[in-house]
């Protein structure tokens, strides 16, 4: 059977080569993610399964409580755990990290244009009289002979 050599947390110069250590330490430790779960749960520590998958996925450095959990799940003794912190610390401080995506500027606002303005408005003027001569016609007509005779005869 092949023997796979310890890392050592020296050895990375940047958080991507950091994980790749890190993945090769579980390599070494023959663990699966299971099981990596269980012995940092015996530790008292706490690292779910998932979240080692996770961290060992990415190319960033992870955060220092789930490096404890997880050198101390591989079997790592405190001393050893002890310098994997010094080396994502010394990472952390001399890794460059890009600049923040910024969105792109938002243009103002732009009013909008006279003939827009106006068409907006002889539209509105077509519907309110649209409006006007759908409306019954209400006549307030009065037979003025009727009601003139209805009084002769009183």
């Amino acid at each position: 059977m092949i023997e796979i050599e310890r890392p050592r947390p020296e050895d990375p110069a940047t958080p991507a080569e950091f994980t790749q250590a890190l993945r090769a330490l579980k390599a070494w430790s023959g663990l699966s993610y299971r099981e990596i779960e269980s012995r940092a749960r015996t530790a008292g520590l706490r690292l779910p399964f998932s979240t080692a998958s996770g961290m060992l996925g990415r190319t960033t450095l992870p955060r220092e409580d789930l490096l404890i959990a997880f050198t101390t799940a591989c079997g790592l003794p405190k001393d050893e755990v002890a310098a994997w912190v010094t080396a994502r610390k010394r990472l952390a401080i001399t890794a460059t990290t890009p600049a923040p995506i910024t969105p792109p500027p938002v243009a103002p606002r732009k009013r909008p244009k006279l003939r827009h303005r106006l068409a907006l408005a002889a539209c509105a003027a077509l519907v309110a009289a649209a409006a006007l001569v759908s409306q019954p016609q209400l006549t307030h007509d009065v037979d003025v002979t009727t009601d003139v005779a209805v009084q002769s005869t009183r």
